[in-house]
C-alpha cells in the first residue's frame, strides 16, 4: 500500500508542476557535477540490471544557468526511461560538451528497445504513454523544463536504441536574475 501511495504521490506531483509550474530558480551551475552526483543515486538499480555506464563529462564544460532541482528532474526521467528499456543489460551512454558558441548539450542514449517510429512525434505530449504503468507525464515535463531554460530537446531511436540530446544555453535571456 504505501508503495502505491508513493507512486500516487509522484504522480500527482508531476501533474501540478505541469499544470502550473513552480518559479525557475537558476544559478550557474557546473552540469556534470549534477549529471555524476543523479549516476550515483541509480548506481545500484544499474549494476543490478547489468547495465554498463559510459561517461564523456569533459572537466572543461563552463557552467550554465539552470535550475538545478527541475534539470535534476529532467535526466531522472531520461535515466529511468532508458533503464526500463534495458531491463538484462545494456549501455547507457552519457555524454556532454559545447554544442556550438552559444550551447552546451547533453546527450543520454541507450541500447534499449527503442521508442516505435509512430510514437516519436508524440512523446513530449502529456498523458502519451507506451508503457503499462506510464503516466504520460514525465517526457512532458522534461520538455516543458527544457522550454523554460530556453534550450532544445531531441530524440532519435531505432529497434538499437534510443538518444535524447538536450540543448541548455550557456548565457540565459534574464541573465540578471541569475545568482
Amino acid at each position: 500500500i504505501l508503495n502505491e501511495i508513493e507512486r500516487i504521490n509522484h504522480i500527482v506531483k508531476e501533474l501540478i508542476e505541469f499544470a502550473k509550474p513552480s518559479a525557475m530558480h537558476f544559478q550557474n551551475r557546473n552540469i556534470n557535477n549534477i549529471i555524476m552526483n543523479l549516476l550515483n543515486l541509480f548506481k545500484y538499480r544499474i549494476e543490478h540490471q547489468g547495465i554498463e555506464v559510459e561517461q564523456d563529462l569533459p572537466k572543461t564544460l563552463p557552467k550554465i544557468p539552470v535550475d538545478t532541482e527541475k534539470i535534476k528532474v529532467c535526466i531522472i526521467n531520461i535515466i529511468v526511461n532508458a533503464v526500463q528499456a534495458m531491463p538484462r543489460s545494456g549501455i547507457l551512454s552519457i555524454s556532454t560538451g559545447l554544442y556550438d558558441p552559444d550551447n552546451i548539450f547533453i546527450r543520454i542514449c541507450d541500447t534499449g528497445t527503442g521508442i516505435e517510429q509512430s510514437c516519436i512525434k508524440n512523446i513530449f505530449e502529456p498523458f502519451f504513454t507506451a508503457k503499462k504503468e506510464g503516466t504520460g507525464l514525465g517526457l512532458a515535463l522534461v520538455k516543458v523544463i527544457i522550454d523554460r531554460h530556453q534550450g532544445h530537446i531531441d530524440v532519435k531511436s531505432d529497434k538499437n536504441g534510443t538518444c535524447f540530446t538536450i540543448l541548455l544555453p550557456l548565457k540565459h535571456k534574464d541573465a540578471d536574475m541569475i545568482i
